[in-house]
């Protein structure tokens, strides 16, 4: 499963044609002014309550931008299109590297006459590191 955290519109217009439910090419005048190839896509209608990602455009002319990913519903005339301001995307499932530790709070600790003898310096406690990639 693809988790989207998108924030912002960026180049937002406005559809003059209907785009209907199972298309994947969305239609829109001049296209190549505000879009390219590999932009993130996001629809949705005027009164916002249905709003799909796309994919990234895999192709856009002048009056038209085509994308992966069927829309699941119609998108009558005055609906919008743009591509987010800030975007990122996570592939829920991957497992991030995590070290977990066990402290216990006792030292060990050499004597003067080389007896090694345990101290308890605090009480034991638990850290969980999650190391994310770069």
């Amino acid at each position: 499963m693809l988790m989207l955290f998108a924030r912002g519109k960026y180049n937002e217009q406005q559809l003059q044609e209907s785009f209907p439910a199972g298309s994947k090419d969305i239609p829109l005048a001049n296209a190549e002014q505000f879009f390219e190839t590999g932009d993130d896509i996001f629809v949705a209608t005027a009164d916002a309550l249905h709003i799909e990602y796309l994919g990234q455009a895999v192709a856009v002319s002048s009056t038209t931008i085509s994308v992966p990913f069927v829309a699941v519903n119609d998108y009558p005339v005055g609906s919008s299109v743009w591509r987010p301001a800030t975007f990122f995307r996570l592939v829920v499932g991957e497992e991030l590297p995590i070290h977990r530790g066990l402290y216990t709070g006792v030292l060990l600790q050499r004597s003067l006459g080389g007896a090694i003898y345990s101290a308890r310096v605090k009480d034991p406690f638990r850290k969980v590191f999650v190391v994310i990639p770069n």
